[in-house]
């Protein structure tokens, strides 16, 4: 692989959103184009980790409650299911090209109990309301390398998009069956490392998947707050939802468990991936598509009332 060529850089948060003031050099530009929802994407290379968050893990639980941007996400967040990391590289966009580093960290109750996820998928509100598959899903962190997809991510799904410099280099590989990769991604303003991982990715046939196969089967649309283009979000109750489609091709891939590295990852703007026990995943190319599905108004959820124990 090549050494990347991504540029522009993030400006980490841990509890507010970045301005647009924030983002230095990038955050001056006027000339942004709007690239309306929805979008289709040509993925070169994107590793997904996946990891169960567990609430008996404390090293586990502090780094992803650290991550959790707003009240509503700390208020609704399970602390357990499946979450993962991906780090991709889109070759093409209606942006043009861009890398990206994200952070789902488990599972989520959704907003209310008449969320269209549960209407629209016929599912019983306690299978929402657990740590399985079903439950609902959140971006807590994603960062990526250009403000063109930051500003029309914002805009178009309320996803939180912060800016970051991304270096890909292909390393040698002991084996023929298998290829190393590793990827650095800093903070433009002021060079901190957000993460430093070399991946490792398996020769095999790629087997393809269908996204909007495995969105009915497993994955509920992910759901955000609408912000705009600033980066301020709006009324609590805003929200949009976002359904994923498209076909990769899928190969096993993992992180390459190494003694930790000397460089500091600054772990308030992302976690430490060594945290997160992470299982192996897979390697994956071919074609995505994000469609923000509607954005609906939730109203604000009832008080809960005493139990009457006279009965």
């Amino acid at each position: 692989m090549q050494d990347s060529t991504a540029e522009t850089a993030t400006d980490g948060w841990s509890s507010s959103l970045s301005t647009k003031d924030d983002r230095g050099v990038d955050g001056q530009a006027t000339d942004i184009p709007t690239a309306l929802n929805p979008w289709t994407l040509s993925v070169g290379s994107m590793y997904v980790l996946p990891f169960v968050a567990s609430r008996s893990n404390a090293r586990q639980q502090a780094a992803l409650r650290a991550h959790l941007p707003s009240d509503a996400d700390r208020a609704d967040f399970t602390g357990s299911g499946p979450g993962f990391v991906m780090l991709i590289r889109y070759t093409d966009s209606p942006v043009g090209p861009y890398d990206e580093l994200l952070l789902v960290p488990g599972a989520f109750t959704p907003p209310s109990s008449s969320t269209p996820i549960a209407v629209e998928h016929h599912i019983q509100e306690r299978y929402l309301q657990a740590h399985g598959l079903l439950a609902s899903r959140r971006v807590t962190r994603i960062f990526v390398s250009s403000e063109a997809s930051l500003r029309n991510g914002r805009r178009n799904w309320g996803i939180r998009k912060e800016l970051a410099d991304f270096t890909w280099t292909q390393q040698p590989s002991p084996s023929t069956w298998s290829s190393l990769t590793n990827v650095v991604v800093k903070d433009r303003l002021s060079g901190d490392v957000l993460c430093d991982v070399t991946l490792k990715s398996v020769n095999t046939w790629r087997v393809p998947v269908r996204m909007d196969w495995l969105q009915g089967l497993a994955l509920p649309p992910l759901e955000e707050r609408v912000i705009d283009d600033q980066g301020l979000p709006s009324p609590d109750n805003a929200w949009i939802q976002t359904v994923l489609g498209g076909t990769l091709r899928m190969q096993p891939a993992s992180m390459v468990v190494t003694a930790p590295s000397f460089t500091t990852v600054h772990e308030d703007k992302f976690p430490n991936l060594h945290e997160l026990n992470l299982w192996p995943g897979v390697h994956c190319s071919g074609i995505m598509t994000f469609t923000a599905t509607k954005t609906q108004t939730f109203p604000p959820p009832k008080p809960c009332m005493p139990r009457d124990r006279s009965q």
